[in-house]
């Protein structure tokens, strides 16, 4: 009687063991085969359109490639696209939709500065990791925490790329017009340490408020009277090519340097591109491998600026992150590991930014770009 009661209660056993066994393998393959759901907050309208276009581009240029080849892990990738309007409340409620609603795994998103700090903000209180592919770390204005990364190194690491221009530059005062922004700042913080180092003194310091509808000639005057003979100018194109006319209407022709948002200009048939020669550009907005550009280029028929690269390459990170770690411990993940993708290997350091962006200091030559020599 022992002996069938023993039997039988091992047959029990056997057949329990054997439905948990299988009925876990059915439900972890499940999980394993749902789509990786990734959220994008870009501007889509608002000053920053042109980018949120170009970065939402390389997005899903990644997408495409990963789902057309099975995904990663047999994980293929929704995206869900929101509009933050160049506006921090729109990128707030953006935030709130896509993680409470949505249930998005990690969200991309973020072009402009001050659009993208609410935005770490917010997920710094939620669970959703955000990666900005073009906004920079500043220091007391737009820090990363627990849930937020960015994939460009630090924005005073990029402005001190400038420094060996400077030091062989003939010039005698430095001014800094930008917009009021931290984004701006850092630059006239930085560019100030760079000039006092040099024993130039302080830079002058100009700062306006509106993107697209200022006027210089009031500015202008200003710098020509404290006889300023180098501008740095934090300005999107439309408005640099007008500050750069208005300056030499008024006949104030200082050397003139900027970042890379002029690049935009130089495919343009309006402008007369003599007005930019000899301009010196800033430029961090990697275009990518030679292999991204074509495949960019074949599916949009543009090329990839305005930080497409970094977003492309912000997809395939997290959709490797992901599908091999989950949703719930995906910061640690990002944290502790490093990424070989078709752009290079990428790694966050401990302030949540990547370790390397190539930046370069280049300069206008007949409406082209050429690197910079001393």
């Amino acid at each position: 009687m022992n002996k069938i009661l023993v039997g039988v209660i091992a047959l029990i056993i056997i057949i329990v063991g054997a439905g948990y066994f299988f009925t876990g393998n059915d439900k972890k393959a499940s999980q394993t085969n749902e789509p990786i759901r990734i959220g994008t907050i870009f501007s889509q309208t608002g000053f920053a359109s042109a980018f949120g276009e170009m970065t939402y581009r390389g997005v899903m240029l990644a997408v495409d490639e990963i789902n057309q080849n099975g995904g990663i892990n047999g994980r293929k990738i929704v995206v869900v696209s929101e509009d933050d309007r160049t506006d921090g409340k729109a990128a707030i409620g953006a935030y709130k939709k896509l993680t409470s609603i949505d249930n998005v795994d990690a969200i991309i998103g973020g072009n402009f500065d001050f659009v993208v700090s609410p935005l770490f903000k917010e997920a710094e209180n939620g669970s959703v990791v955000v990666i900005t592919p073009m906004a920079s770390r500043i220091d007391g204005t737009l820090d990363t925490n627990k849930n937020s990364f960015t994939m460009l190194i630090d924005l005073k690491d990029i402005v001190k790329t400038l420094k060996p221009f400077l030091e062989s530059a003939d010039y005698k005062k430095m001014a800094v017009v930008h917009y009021a922004s931290g984004f701006g700042n850092q630059f006239a913080s930085t560019l100030n340490e760079i000039s006092e180092g040099q024993n130039k003194g302080k830079i002058v310091e100009e700062v306006y408020q509106n993107l697209g509808t200022t006027e210089w000639p009031s500015y202008i005057l200003r710098l020509k009277q404290q006889d300023v003979d180098l501008v740095f100018a934090d300005m999107l194109q439309d408005d640099f090519i007008r500050f750069v006319n208005d300056s030499k209407r008024l006949g104030f022709r200082p050397k003139f340097v900027t970042h890379n948002d002029i690049r935009n200009a130089l495919a343009r048939k309006d402008i007369n591109m003599s007005i930019l020669d000899d301009v010196i550009v800033l430029n961090w907005d990697v275009l990518g491998s030679e292999k991204f550009i074509e495949s960019f280029k074949k599916k949009y028929e543009v090329n990839p600026i305005n930080y497409a690269s970094q977003a492309y390459v912000a997809t395939y990170i997290l959709a490797e992150a992901l599908s091999q770690n989950g949703k719930d411990n995906l910061n640690a993940h990002l944290e502790k590991n490093s990424f070989n993708t078709s752009e290079g290997e990428y790694k966050f350091n401990d302030k949540h930014a990547v370790t390397y962006t190539p930046v370069e200091v280049q300069v206008i030559r007949n409406g082209k770009l050429e690197t910079w020599k001393k």
